[in-house]
């Protein structure tokens, strides 16, 4: 293959008065396909036919600027780079309480409690403050004392360990709080339906927190202090319908062991004479990370099998984390059969609990 290239000049004026300037024009073409072969197998011929054809067509000179060579193997391709290592990403977490804001609600030792409107009043500075008609810009519509400085540090108590995050968007809330220390406010602003919180103080800025607790346990605080009030209520309820559903993947609800086999169905009718005698009946234990204050009852419906084990159980009253407890006390629960004409039966019973302080 020819390497270089070829470079071609008109000396002065026009010297081929009869050649159009077409024909100059397409003589590097011509050049080159009757050149090609010539270059290719270096031959003295191949350069005298390309001077020929220059001086045809009134070319003065040919100057090659680089001498025929032998064709070279292609270079070889370089492998293209690997790319770069995906990494991963790490989520930030989230901040938390302010150790500042964290100890302003324990030493919270007096308070109010406020049933609010659900929408924030126009034009208002949504700041702590010591309003008695507003909290947070949320007209009050019902007021009480908090029922007890141990009302109070339970609050605070499941709030202090908390995650932050700023608020943007409309907040629809249900219960306000005021915690009172000197002249110290904190606001709590309260979204039953939402499951959010504002926290503020009588310095900026507003930000909502996460507690660690679940909202359930929020809820069960609240209720004490506003038993009436029907959101909250209702919202206990959902909790619990929760528990059950999740409690209730079966007809039976799910297996406590990996050989229990389903018996009577919960409801069914089974006749027998002798109702099951507990033999062992451990207690539950207090879920990790609860604070208990008051006592906690929680209801189960358990299948005690021809053995005497506990196989099924279901949730009929109560609610996490407790429930969860209960089930895995009941669990080792052992039984003396139901009996029905001399023979033992699997049935259902009820297996009541009680959580105290």
């Amino acid at each position: 293959m020819f390497r270089g290239h070829i470079a071609v000049g008109f000396a002065g004026k026009r010297v081929v008065p009869k050649t159009s300037l077409g024909t100059l024009l397409l003589a590097p073409l011509f050049l080159g396909h009757r050149a090609r072969a010539p270059f290719a197998s270096h031959s003295i011929d191949g350069w005298m036919s390309l001077v020929r054809v220059a001086s045809t067509f009134g070319l003065v000179g040919v100057l090659a600027v680089a001498a025929p060579t032998r064709a070279e193997s292609p270079a070889t391709i370089p492998s293209p780079e690997s790319p770069p290592p995906t990494q991963t990403m790490t989520p930030i977490p989230l901040p938390r309480l302010a150790p500042a804001s964290a100890e302003r609600l324990r030493q919270a030792s007096t308070g109010w409690v406020y049933e609010v409107d659900s929408l924030p009043s126009p034009g208002c500075t949504l700041r702590a403050s010591v309003f008695v008609d507003t909290i947070l810009c949320h007209t009050v519509r019902s007021t009480r004392a908090a029922p007890s400085k141990l009302w109070i540090s339970d609050l605070t108590s499941a709030l202090v360990r908390s995650t932050v995050r700023s608020s943007e968007r409309p907040f629809r809330a249900d219960v306000g709080v005021r915690l009172l220390e000197g002249d110290i406010v904190t606001d709590l602003l309260i979204s039953v339906e939402e499951r959010r919180i504002l926290l503020a103080t009588m310095e900026p800025p507003i930000v909502e927190i996460v507690p660690d607790e679940p909202f359930s346990s929020i809820l069960r605080i609240l209720r004490r202090a506003l038993p009436t009030n029907q959101v909250i209520g209702d919202a206990i309820e959902e909790e619990e319908a929760a528990v059950l559903r999740s409690q209730s993947k079966s007809e039976n609800g799910s297996p406590l062991w990996p050989d229990c086999v389903p018996g009577a169905a919960a409801g069914e009718f089974v006749f027998y004479e002798d109702e099951p005698v507990p033999i062992a009946t451990p207690e539950p234990v207090l879920p990790p990370g609860t604070k208990q204050r008051e006592v906690t009852r929680v209801t189960l419906h358990v299948f005690v099998d021809r053995s005497g084990r506990v196989c099924f159980a279901k949730v009929i009253k109560g609610m996490e984390p407790f429930a969860s407890s209960a089930i895995e006390a009941a669990r080792h629960w052992t039984f003396k059969p139901a009996m029905s004409h001399g023979k033992p039966v699997g049935v259902w019973v009820e297996l009541p609990f009680t959580f105290k302080p």
